[in-house]
């Protein structure tokens, strides 16, 4: 029996797994200011960077949305003008 089995089940369809695409990381701080941040912030006197970082979270939040929106603005008009 279990010869007639492998002979039934060798004609049988291989599903082929879907390959997930990954997706893109959107990159909207530029490396300078990574490092800036990394390597420019002052430690307190516990050692923590997090009074520093706060201070220049503005911005950074600033840089981010600006970088978005040119994104936003480059791609939109992309597709305006090829439709």
């Amino acid at each position: 029996m279990p010869g007639l089995l492998n002979f039934f089940f060798q004609f049988k369809k291989k599903k082929k797994k879907k390959k997930k695409k990954k997706k893109k990381k959107n990159q909207f701080l530029t490396q300078e200011s990574k490092l800036d941040v990394e390597l420019n912030t002052v430690r307190d006197e516990q050692g923590s960077k997090i009074p520093d970082f706060v201070s220049k979270m503005d911005d950074l939040f600033y840089e981010m949305v600006f970088f978005f929106l040119i994104g936003f603005f480059l791609n939109n008009t992309i597709k305006i003008f090829f439709l």
